[in-house]
């Protein structure tokens, strides 16, 4: 009986360690993100990062790893994960952006800068973008941000 029960209980602990690590946001694609604000009205965010980037690895094995951090965001805005630096074509507010200096070769080292993130400004790795229900550029969120920080800040956005 205390076999059973033993076992019982590390399978329980493995079940509440494996649903921890499920835990993610539901990152969509731009295109998607765009057509639900425009009928939601939503805001949506854009996690600008690279591969190579240190930051943007740790602000994805911890900010967005979060529970609080990923409920906040699942209930207040369409949330976009897109490579600054990588191959693949998107479209925003209707025009198609590319990157024409892919070097498949680099792999996930340093790559030519998307157009998009060209277009869009972007000096620096993580940027969190952020934009209105019409795709205009609201804000810019430069650098490792940890959960509560870039809560608050995204927070303060909505209440405007």
């Amino acid at each position: 009986m205390k076999k059973l029960l033993m076992l019982l209980a590390v399978v329980f602990m493995a079940t509440g360690t494996t649903f921890a690590q499920d835990e993610h946001i539901d990152w969509v694609k731009l295109e998607q993100a765009q057509k639900q604000a425009k009928k939601d009205g939503k805001f949506t965010i854009i996690d600008m990062y690279t591969p190579w980037c240190g930051p943007c690895r740790m602000m994805e094995n911890s900010t967005f790893s979060d529970p609080t951090f990923i409920a906040f965001v699942e209930e207040n805005f369409h949330a976009v994960k897109f490579n600054a630096e990588g191959p693949n074509p998107v479209i925003y507010n209707g025009t198609e952006y590319k990157n024409l200096g892919y070097d498949p070769a680099k792999g996930n080292g340093r790559n030519s800068m998307h157009s998009l993130t060209r277009s869009i400004g972007i000096q620096g790795y993580p940027t969190i973008v952020v934009l209105d229900g019409t795709g205009a550029v609201v804000k810019k969120i430069v650098g490792f941000k940890k959960a509560a920080d870039l809560q608050q800040q995204l927070t303060d956005i909505i209440k405007k």
